[in-house]
């Protein structure tokens, strides 16, 4: 399993058709906003996109630092737990993600409604701790 401790996140839903839950090491006005120079950059993140323009039978992007552990797959089990995220990836070897992060470094509230959104199945257990 991949932990990773990542304290700040936000949630972008201003377009309909792309949702993305973005965690990451640094406040957002501190980490540079440009993808280009955030792929360059070895600095920790998790990024997690989900389109609904054309079907794609429920597949999620997942974006990380390491470009190893990036796919494009569905997603067989989503938890929140109070300040963990787990994820178990369908892609080739299953992939497991556990990511801490801080409730207050973010919009919680926004991020449950886009994990239902972009994981139906997600399991949403916001107080009790994994």
């Amino acid at each position: 399993m991949n932990k990773i401790r990542l304290p700040y996140y936000s949630v972008s839903d201003t377009d309909a058709d792309f949702l993305q839950i973005y965690f990451r090491e640094m406040p957002e006005n501190v980490h540079e906003t440009s993808l280009k120079k955030i792929l360059n950059d070895k600095t920790p993140y998790f990024i997690i996109q989900k389109q609904f323009e054309f079907p794609d039978g429920d597949v999620c992007s997942f974006e990380t630092n390491d470009p190893g552990l990036s796919s494009e797959c569905k997603v067989l089990k989503a938890s929140l737990y109070k300040n963990v995220l787990y994820l178990k990836l369908q892609h080739g070897k299953c992939k497991e993600f556990e990511i801490t992060f801080d409730q207050d470094k973010g919009p919680l509230k926004k991020l449950i409604k886009m994990l239902k959104i972009m994981i139906p199945h997600a399991e949403i257990n916001n107080d009790k701790k994994c």
